[in-house]
């Protein structure tokens, strides 16, 4: 059973940055059974994959005007809006666990049907799409990326729940890249809401872990706090 680390930090910098810190954790053999994080920022923010580009993705000037900050994850994927109503989690777990986490589409598999198990109650008819997508009648709810190191991977993702989707078309542009599903659909004809709580997802995702460790005894470590401010684009 994995190991349970609840918390949201303050800034959108502590919650990317955590990640993978929890990921060098892992990769350093400090956590042998991995770690699932739940979380949610109470501040809006954009965070992009680590290969996008702010000019193909974001509407910079829109978010300069909003005081929206905007940053870079550790791991790949595409860019996301951030904030209150869309819930996150984080597998981060050592590669020996299974050999299904031996490659990326495996990985993706195998971490994508923990979730979909988890959320069985909440959106029984889900259906994987793209290429990490988890999406109901078609339309997307969950998006996810992953990063790996020579020991351990971040699976990290997003469900939306009661996220203000208007926001998405204000500061993201329209997908240079996109899934063939999507059929070049508009922000708000692609993505939703599911109809639960924070509280039911969290009651969810728990019934896979065994203990929990606190937040006083994870510590971000500089140089990780240290690069992920130089990936601060605004």
């Amino acid at each position: 059973m994995l190991t349970l680390f609840h918390y949201s930090y303050d800034t959108p910098l502590e919650n990317i940055a955590v990640d993978e810190a929890l990921l060098h954790m892992v990769n350093n053999d400090l956590n042998q059974n991995g770690i699932l994080r739940l979380w949610e920022s109470k501040r809006t923010f954009v965070v992009l994959g680590l290969s996008k580009k702010i000019v193909n993705d974001v509407h910079e000037h829109a978010c300069r005007l909003d005081n929206i900050p905007i940053l870079k994850r550790c791991s790949g994927g595409g860019t996301v809006l951030q904030g209150p109503g869309c819930f996150n989690y984080s597998y981060i777990l050592p590669i020996s666990l299974s050999p299904q986490l031996e490659s990326v589409s495996h990985t993706t598999n195998y971490v994508l049907s923990l979730v979909q198990s988890a959320l069985r109650t909440i959106a029984p008819h889900s259906q994987q799409k793209g290429i990490s997508d988890l999406v109901e009648n078609n339309i997307k709810f969950s998006g996810n990326a992953q990063r790996r190191l020579k020991h351990a991977i971040l699976f990290h993702g997003t469900i939306l729940y009661q996220f203000d989707l208007t926001l998405v078309e204000s500061y993201l542009k329209h997908p240079p890249i996109q899934p063939d599903y999507r059929k070049n659909r508009n922000h708000l004809s692609f993505i939703k809401n599911i109809n639960t709580t924070y509280e039911s997802l969290v009651q969810a995702f728990t019934g896979q872990t065994r203990e929990k460790i606190s937040y006083t005894d994870v510590t971000i470590p500089i140089d990780i706090l240290t690069k992920t401010k130089k990936r601060v684009l605004n």
